[in-house]
């Protein structure tokens, strides 16, 4: 960006020569606008070079699965509380997930309650998994944050096993619980962190490495 401000400078300077007073502001604010361009392609520039790192790196994609089956908790059911053997007549069964639990009586799904530990712990790891795909620039950090987002996975998976017991426990003796497709979303979870939390540590090795060798 030097040359069009020498452009400028000489353009400016001979129009000073034949004593146009307004030769000096005009330069001043010629330089202003060009400077201020510049900082703008500058500032674009190292914004898409940050986001490019952050997309590239594996980690990134790891953690944003995991808050792609923390959204799927909501929406699909986890475990299932069930009679263990079919009888004629109603047959009630109850459907929980991240959201709320379902009973399900002769095709009729009605709200039963609102796991409200559940839904608050599913939304924490939600929302921790994506704000931890920004924390790029402070590894260290990111590490211990993931370690808890795993323990707190752990938690949810806790709090919902004993949820589905607490109902068991109020159905009768004849009900049993039971693991539908939706029950590997919570496992896939701790999957996709600890991917994450081995690539991160791999990334400040890395970097340490390199440090040392400087």
């Amino acid at each position: 960006m030097d040359l069009p401000i020498r452009a400028l400078k000489h353009l400016v300077v001979s129009k000073s020569r034949r004593n146009n007073p307004s030769a000096t502001q005009t330069y001043g604010i010629l330089v202003r606008r060009t400077n201020l361009r510049y900082e703008h392609r500058v500032f674009y520039q190292q914004s898409k070079l940050h986001i490019c790192c952050m997309i590239q790196r594996i980690q990134t994609v790891y953690l944003l699965l995991a808050a792609m089956a923390g959204v799927f908790m909501f929406i699909v059911p986890v475990l299932t509380v069930a009679p263990e053997v079919h009888q004629e007549g109603s047959l009630t069964v109850y459907q929980i997930s991240g959201l709320q639990v379902n009973q399900i009586n002769q095709s009729e799904s009605t709200l039963y309650l609102r796991p409200w530990a559940v839904l608050i712990t599913n939304a924490l790891v939600l929302l921790m998994s994506v704000f931890l795909v920004f924390l790029y620039k402070n590894r260290p950090l990111q590490l211990r944050l993931c370690r808890l987002l795993f323990l707190l996975i752990v938690v949810q998976m806790v709090l919902l096993v004993l949820g589905a017991d607490k109902i068991k426990e109020i159905a009768g003796d004849n009900y049993a619980m039971s693991f539908p497709v939706g029950a590997i979303l919570p496992v896939l979870e701790l999957v996709f962190v600890y991917l994450a939390a081995n690539a991160i540590r791999s990334d400040e090795r890395l970097v340490r490495s390199a440090d040392r060798l400087r």
